[in-house]
C-alpha cells in the first residue's frame, strides 16, 4: 500500500473490505495492541492471542468502521472489551474479581498514549542501559542532546565515523533487545522509539 495514503483513506478502504489496506493498518497497529494487551495481563501468550482476536473483530465489523471517527479510541475500546472479558472469565472469586475491575478502571482513567507507550517504554530503556558505558553516552549525545557525530567525536576526542560506528551498534543492539522480548517486528520500533531509531 502506497504510503501516501493518510489513515482515513486506509480506513475507508477497510471498510470497503479491502485487504491490503486492512495489512496496513494491522501493521500500523499490531505493535500497540500488544503492549497494552501485555501491560494488563502480564502474559505475552495471551497478549499476542488479543491481538488476534482484535483484529478478526474489526474485520468482522470493518463495515461499522467510521473513517472521520477516533480509530485509535475504538481500537482501545475493543481490545478493553476483550481483555475484561478474559480477566472475568480468570476471575472466579468475588474478591479476585474487584480487584480486576478496580485495576482496569485506573487504567481507563489514564492518557491513551501512556496506555500504549508504557510498556515499551520500560524495555527501551532496559536496553539502554545494558549497552556498555561508551555506547550510552554516545546514545544519550545523540538522541538527547541532538549532537552531531562530528559534534560527538569532538566532544570524545574520537572521529565522526566512530562516534557514528558506535550509534549504529547502540541502535542495533536496542532493537534486538525490545524484540527479543516483546516478539514483534522492527516496525514497532519506528512507532514507538525516538525519531533516528528509524
Amino acid at each position: 500500500m502506497n504510503s501516501r495514503y493518510q489513515e482515513r483513506d486506509l480506513l475507508k478502504l477497510v471498510a470497503a473490505g479491502n485487504e491490503q489496506a486492512f495489512r496496513e493498518i494491522y501493521e500500523r497497529y499490531q505493535g500497540k495492541i500488544y503492549a497494552y494487551a501485555y501491560h494488563l495481563t502480564k502474559l505475552r501468550e495471551t497478549a499476542r492471542e488479543v491481538v488476534q482476536t482484535v483484529f478478526i473483530r474489526l474485520w468482522e465489523k470493518r463495515a461499522d468502521i467510521d473513517p472521520d471517527d477516533n480509530f485509535e479510541g475504538y481500537v482501545i475500546r475493543i481490545t478493553q472489551n476483550h481483555i475484561l472479558n478474559l480477566l472475568r472469565d480468570a476471575a472466579r472469586d468475588r474478591e479476585r474479581r474487584a480487584q480486576v475491575y478496580r485495576q482496569l478502571e485506573q487504567i481507563r482513567n489514564q492518557p491513551e498514549e501512556r496506555l500504549w507507550a508504557r510498556e515499551l517504554t520500560r524495555i527501551y530503556r532496559e536496553a539502554i542501559a545494558q549497552l556498555p558505558p561508551r555506547q550510552q553516552l554516545i546514545y544519550h549525545l545523540r538522541e538527547n542532546e541532538a549532537l552531531s557525530h562530528a559534534a560527538i567525536g569532538a566532544q570524545l576526542n574520537i572521529s565522526p565515523l566512530t562516534a557514528k560506528k558506535h550509534m549504529v551498534e547502540a541502535v542495533r543492539f536496542i532493537r534486538h533487545y525490545v524484540n527479543a522480548r516483546i516478539t514483534l517486528p522492527c516496525l514497532l520500533l519506528a512507532c514507538c522509539l525516538p525519531g533516528r531509531l528509524g
